[in-house]
């Protein structure tokens, strides 16, 4: 599954996002990118069938935390 488009915004360092698993998946890679288009972070996300949500603490993959703007 491939989601895009799934705008969101940093703020107070706590972006939060929904998506939903039309089955049981074997894995869930989930990416954020910053407005121009450079991924800022990629984890692991819920592979459960369903409404699934994922919570990002606005810390990058070195663990930066990084300021309060549009992500994508």
């Amino acid at each position: 599954m491939t989601v895009s488009g799934g705008q969101g915004a940093l703020t107070g360092g706590q972006a939060n996002w929904n998506y939903n698993l039309g089955a049981q998946a074997s894995s869930a890679v989930l990416t954020v990118t910053n407005a121009s288009g450079q991924t800022v972070y990629t984890g692991q996300g819920s592979t459960n069938q369903g409404a699934n949500s994922f919570s990002w603490n606005g810390q990058d993959n070195n663990g930066n935390q990084l300021p309060d703007a549009p992500t994508h």
